[in-house]
């Protein structure tokens, strides 16, 4: 099973949203993530 560490969850949405500000691809799962981001 996975778990990530909360260092790990914080790296993962702060590149996300940078991809997202950049206009870069997303994956299905970070366009998710991006989304919690946005309303947040």
């Amino acid at each position: 099973m996975f778990q990530p560490s909360q260092h790990d969850v914080r790296r993962f949405f702060c590149e996300t949203w940078r991809k997202q500000r950049e206009g870069l691809p997303l994956t299905a799962m970070e366009a998710m993530a991006a989304d919690w981001v946005t309303e947040h």
